[in-house]
């Protein structure tokens, strides 16, 4: 399954003959100024992609390349745009949910808003409690978070 954009580099490619070295990324967040879709040249710098958008009209506390699900947190302004970066989001500490961990009550409010339909509860159990088949019967991999989250508690 291949996306829109890169059916398009495929094809400029093969039929134009022209690599791919610009890419159309989303520049958003509570942080920046000019937020929108920009045209931006493969390896340019987080920074400079900051300047073109008319800088910070708010401190920054989180900087993350790709989308608020499965994007990466990045601690640099040197780090490039590579070819998969689809956006970058300049997050202020308003819009950083930096909350201590806590038990699961099972309210099941996780549940309702998983976008790839988990049981993040039942997930999130199975592996504090080392039952890792059972966690592997849950999908964990297809939700970036869940497996990083598994991999660091031992692995599935």
């Amino acid at each position: 399954m291949q996306n829109v954009g890169t059916t398009y580099a495929i094809h400029e490619a093969v039929v134009n003959g022209r690599a791919l070295f610009m890419r159309y990324i989303t520049v958003s967040g509570g942080a920046i100024a000019k937020p929108g879709n920009y045209k931006v040249r493969i390896g340019t710098r987080i920074s400079d992609v900051v300047d073109e958008c008319g800088g910070f009209k708010k401190p920054v506390a989180k900087i993350i390349m790709g989308g608020p699900l499965r994007g990466t947190s990045v601690f640099s302004m040197d780090i490039p745009v590579v070819k998969g970066t689809a956006g970058i989001l300049f997050l202020t500490e308003k819009e950083v949910s930096a909350r201590n961990y806590s038990a699961c009550i099972r309210c099941g409010k996780c549940v309702a808003v998983c976008p790839a339909g988990l049981l993040p509860c039942l997930l999130g159990n199975a592996v504090e409690k080392g039952r890792l088949e059972t966690a592997k019967s849950l999908n964990p991999y297809d939700c970036a978070a869940h497996a990083a989250m598994c991999a660091r508690r031992g692995g599935l």
